[in-house]
This record gives C-alpha cells, structure tokens and sequence, in this order.
C-alpha cells in the first residue's frame, strides 16, 4: 500500500499519544523553532535550522509542516544551453528529529573546562518524508492576495492545486520533471554540536541544576543520499556544513538564539547544464518571549542563493500569442534560485506543542515589482506547520 500524507499524521498522533509524559523546564519553552528554508529545489540539500547553544539535552521532535510553493515557467540562457525551471506544489512533510548526548551512550568521559567532555557533544538525526501534490492552499493564497491588494504573482493563468516542477534543459537532460503527486522519503541528516563555554547564572526560573545563562557551540552538519532524486527526495549527493550557535538570556522572561553557518553542496548527481554553486552560508537570529506557560518565538533567516546567475540570464523562448506579455520577473523562479532568500516565522508555542507560520520576504532590489526595495522567492510563498517535543 502507497504510504500518504493522512496516514503519516495518524501515526504522529498516535507516537504523542504513545509516548510517557515528561515534564518539560523553562529552557525547553524558550527553545528556537529549528526549522529550515523550506523550497521544491533547496530542500533538496543540506539545511542548518538553528538551536539552543547550551549545553545539549536529550529529545524527540515530531513536526508535520505543508508549504506552497510557486512559480510560472522559467527559462534561463547561457551560451546554447537553456534550461527550464518551474516549482508548483504544494508540499506536506513529516520530519523526524532524535537528538542524544553522547554522554547515554558512552558515559560522563574525561572532564573539560569543568564540565565531563560527553556531556558538550550531542548528535541529532533528522529525517523527512513528503507529499508532493497539488494540494489545497492555491485557492486561499490567491483569496488572500485579491483581499489584501497584494499583488497575485500571476497564479490565476495557471490552473490552481496543480503539480508543475521542472528542473532541466530543454530539449534535453532532466534533473526534475514531476507532473503528479509523489510520496518521497528524504536524506539522512547527522548534526554533530559541541559546548563550547557556557555560564552565568539563568535568568530565566525553573530550567534545571544545570541551566545557564549563555552558552556558545560549534556544528558539523553532514547529509547522506539516501532519498531519490527522481522523486524529490534529495539532490544525490553528499553535503556538508559547520556553523556556530550562540544563546542569551536577555532578561527572565527573553531569550535570544543566533547562528551563523556554511554549507558544501555536492551539486545534482549525473551531467546537469545547471548545477548549485558549491558554497552556501545561512544567518539566523530567533527571539522566545515567555509569557507564563506560553512562549511566542520570531525568527529571521537568511540564505544564500543557490545558483550564481553571472552565467546565465532570463529569456523568454516562447511565441507569444498577440497582446501577451512573458510572465514577469516576480511571477517567475528567477528570485528562488538566483537570488538570496529571507524568510520571518512566528510560532506559538505551548507545552509540548509548537504551531508556526512562515512568509518570504527579502530586502533588495525589484525594480518591476510594486514595492521597489523589497522581493518575494514564493519559495515557499507560505508555510504553516506543527511540532510535537517529547524530552527523552
């Protein structure tokens, strides 16, 4: 039987339901919301979603999130090559993240700084499963667009709840070609933290004999293919990344994470005419505010862009019928592949529980756009979501 997505969340209830209730602290309430960028093209690779930088504790993090992304056909010229390029789904995905210190496995180890050596390092496996499908939020978005005034990124000339990604050159090799719904099982990402001070008295009450302050810790990131290419589920290749975190208790009831990060993409495994620049870097900053027992956590991220278009530029190859117009520059792809991308969430979160909503919006240029100064990848164009934490 083809797994969907509804019997994927019947088992994410069932797993909450299942598993035995643990108290969870202050520290756990202030948590950032680790999410990536999600994208039909980028989450393909590595992603380094932001956590806390003190030191690591033991849990299990269920989330289900569904993003929309969106693009008219996109065609792109270097030399004789010209690719296409087109992202319209909508994704819903169930991520799986077990995190453990190194010290339930291999006991307190020789002590460092004050504190026992197993203690500073934790890993976390993170796994996804997605749908790919046309979904249900096109109609919603553009309800929301017309009512707002905002402008519709020209989604009314393309049939709504419709699956449309390509990725490849015309006339020739495909790196992407979905046309229906596909269920595809992800790559293996390990993430590796490491302590590396900590202090300072908490602010924050109720965290823990061991809770402090601040704490500043380093990253090794790796991703092992072990999804498909063909059916989204990764981009075939190994990919790396190191980054740093840092964590701060502004006052008892503000707490502020950062991180900053890079990442080495192996590119699209096979001969492709377009492949993603090898170097990435991500910058994130994210803020809890507690109020009692309930924490509103807003975060910033920003990515680099993932192909670089000094070779390669925007055309238009196809007939236009009379009083045509090609599709503009911000109904097209161009901004979620050649551009950096900035995405702004904000998360609820309550007990165990944490409910998000994510919107792209970057500062820079876009002279056809009705706001000049800032831009919108539409990749996704919005994203809402559901976590579950169990400490462990």
């Amino acid at each position: 039987m083809r797994p969907s997505m509804p019997r994927l969340l019947a088992l994410l209830l069932l797993l909450a339901l299942a598993l035995p209730a643990a108290a969870g602290d202050r520290r756990d309430l202030a948590a950032p919301l680790g999410l990536g960028t999600d994208g039909t093209i980028r989450e393909l690779f590595l992603d380094m979603p932001i956590a806390d930088a003190r030191a690591p504790r033991a849990g299990l993090d269920v989330r289900w999130s569904m993003a929309n992304d969106w693009s008219a056909p996109t065609y792109a010229a270097s030399g004789a090559k010209l690719v296409e390029i087109q992202t319209d789904e909508q994704s819903d995905s169930l991520t799986l993240s077990l995190r453990a210190p190194w010290s339930r496995l291999l006991g307190p180890g020789p002590v460092v700084s004050g504190r026992p050596l197993f203690d500073r390092l934790s890993t976390t496996l993170d796994w996804r499963v997605t749908q790919h499908w046309g979904g249900w939020s096109d109609g919603t978005i553009e309800w929301w667009h017309g009512f707002a005034g905002f402008y519709n990124f020209e989604r009314n000339q393309y049939p709504r709840n419709a699956v449309h990604v390509t990725l490849g050159e015309v006339g020739g090799k495909q790196t992407l070609d979905l046309r229906s719904a596909q269920v595809s099982f992800g790559d293996l990402a390990v993430r590796t933290q490491y302590l590396l001070a900590d202090g300072g008295a908490p602010l924050v009450p109720g965290q823990g004999p061991d809770a402090t302050r601040w704490g500043l810790s380093a990253r090794l990131d790796l991703k092992a293919p072990v999804g498909r290419l063909s059916n989204l589920g990764g981009s075939g290749g190994f990919d790396a990344g190191v980054g740093l975190l840092g964590t701060y208790e502004l006052t008892s009831f503000l707490v502020a994470h950062a991180m900053a990060s890079g990442q080495w993409w192996s590119g699209f495994a096979g001969e492709q005419p377009l492949q993603p620049l090898n170097f990435h870097w991500t910058a994130e900053v994210s803020l809890a505010l507690l109020l009692g027992p309930v924490a509103l956590v807003v975060e910033d991220r920003v990515v680099s862009a993932m192909f670089d278009d000094g070779g390669w530029t925007r055309v238009n190859p196809l007939p236009l019928a009379p009083g045509q117009s090609p599709p503009s520059l911000a109904a097209s792809a161009w901004a979620a592949t050649f551009r950096a991308q900035n995405g702004i969430t904000g998360g609820l979160r309550w007990g165990r529980f944490t409910v998000w909503f994510a919107e792209d919006w970057t500062p820079g240029s876009n002279p056809t756009g009705v706001y000049k100064w800032f831009y919108d990848s539409n990749a996704p164009d919005v994203e809402i979501g559901l976590g579950y934490s169990q400490p462990l």
